[in-house]
C-alpha cells in the first residue's frame, strides 16, 4: 500500500511542480462572505467570483448579493 501511495505522490508532484516553466492564462476564485453597501446599512450576504489575468496584475471581482428583493451587482475592474 506504501508502494502505491508513494506513486501517487510521485505523479501527483510531477503535475503540480513541472521541471520547466508552464504559461499561467489566469485563475479565478469563488467567494462567499458579507458586505454593506453603506456605513449605516446592515450587512448583506454575497457570492462572488473573482478572475486574474496571467499576462498582468489586473483582475476582475464581481459580486451578487439581495436588497430588498433587488439584485445589486456590485464590480471592480482594475
Amino acid at each position: 500500500m506504501q508502494e502505491l501511495a508513494r506513486g501517487l505522490l510521485e505523479r501527483i508532484r510531477r503535475f503540480a511542480m513541472p521541471e520547466s516553466m508552464v504559461a499561467c492564462r489566469g485563475s479565478w476564485l469563488r467567494q462567499e462572505g458579507q458586505m454593506r453597501l453603506a456605513p449605516d446599512r446592515p450587512w448583506l450576504p454575497f457570492e462572488a467570483e473573482q478572475w486574474f489575468e496571467g499576462s498582468g496584475i489586473d483582475f476582475r471581482w464581481k459580486a451578487f448579493t439581495y436588497w430588498r428583493g433587488q439584485v445589486v451587482d456590485v464590480r471592480v475592474l482594475r
